[in-house]
């Protein structure tokens, strides 16, 4: 009986050691066109979705040119395993 209680306390300390490892418990929203960080102990994942520039390329018909940046960047124990960025051109007419 005594054994059952040591494995059981084993397997509640593992458990919780991988919840705490692998669980992210900081997660940022930046206010830069709507990155996303979540950062854990042993990793970080950025949903990166950020402006980049935004022009007013035709003052006659209040045309602007946003450049946004979008992709993933995954880090584990910092080092970098993971990078897809890629730029997007949106132009939009104002009334």
């Amino acid at each position: 009986m005594k054994k059952n209680k040591i494995t059981i306390a084993i397997l509640i300390t593992i458990a919780f050691l991988i919840a705490v490892l692998l669980i992210p418990f900081d997660i940022v929203h930046r206010s830069d066109g709507g990155t996303t960080i979540y950062n854990s102990v042993t990793y970080s994942v950025t949903k990166l979705h950020e402006i980049k520039t935004m022009e007013h390329t035709e003052a006659a018909t209040h045309e602007t040119t946003t450049v946004y940046n979008d992709g993933w960047i995954i880090y584990i124990f910092g080092i970098k395993i993971y990078e897809n960025i890629s730029e997007t051109t949106v132009v939009g007419h104002g009334t």
